[in-house]
């Protein structure tokens, strides 16, 4: 077994530890986007890892389907998730319909390749000997979705931007992991976008399974999910504050 299907094998896993602690701490409000965030990003990592160790096209097109059924609906979940961090107004039911109906459709065309062609025009199957990679060539959908994804990307990073500068000391800590969970997958899906060989390693899984480490490392140290606790800890540390002034 090579080294990338072991790093595989560990970003499922924590994609894993993530669910089940997100589905430990359902009683708070906040979790409800971060336990589906958390079942996509499993969905991914797992797909990745049957793709990269299967040796035909057809299985190789199987994980890159369990891929689809997460990637495609990270990004939506994981903006309404800081919403909800950020104590926002959520959505109507309307308008939850209207976010992820593009990411739904794109969805569909990419289960339904063989019927359309709309989310992927062809795909070819190459193996390295070390690793499989299922290269689907891109279809209006996709191009589509891409930008969509991009501008919900913007939206929570000048949500998270307009917190780091405004918000307490805690907000601020919170804000720079929420920074850096946005930032790093961003910078990997941009960098393999613009890379052409077709036997490259696909990064993008990995920087899922560090935004997953990063909202892990979040909700158990900085109180993410707890509403009380951090309502408390900001009145704390503003009586510190005051204190310290006096």
């Amino acid at each position: 077994m090579n080294i990338f299907i072991w790093f595989m094998l560990i970003s499922t896993a924590a994609s894993v530890i993530l669910l089940i602690y997100s589905v430990a701490s359902h009683n708070s409000e906040r979790s409800f986007f971060l336990i589906f965030t958390s079942i996509c990003g499993f969905l991914y990592t797992l797909g990745y890892l049957l793709e990269i160790i299967s040796p035909t096209l057809e299985s190789a097109f199987i994980g890159v389907r369990v891929q689809k059924m997460g990637s495609l609906l990270i990004v939506p979940l994981h903006y309404l998730f800081v919403r909800d961090v950020y104590g926002k107004k959520r959505f109507s039911m309307r308008a939850h319909c209207l976010l992820f109906a593009l990411p739904v459709f794109n969805l569909f065309t990419a289960q339904a390749f063989s019927l359309v062609r709309l989310h992927y025009t062809s795909i070819e199957y190459f193996h390295s000997g070390l690793i499989a990679n299922c290269h689907g060539y891109p279809g209006v959908v996709n191009y589509i979705a891409i930008v969509y994804n991009l501008f919900l990307v913007l939206l929570n990073l000048l949500l998270i931007i307009k917190h780091l500068r405004a918000g307490s000391r805690l907000q601020k800590r919170q804000s720079l992991c929420l920074l850096a969970s946005v930032l790093i997958p961003l910078f990997v899906n941009i960098y393999h976008t613009f890379s052409y060989s077709y036997l490259r390693i696909d990064l993008n899984p990995f920087a899922v399974s560090v935004y997953l480490a990063l909202l892990l490392y979040s909700v158990r140290t900085q109180n993410l999910l707890n509403v009380v606790p951090l309502a408390r800890a900001q009145v704390i540390e503003s009586m510190a504050d005051a204190y310290c002034l006096r």
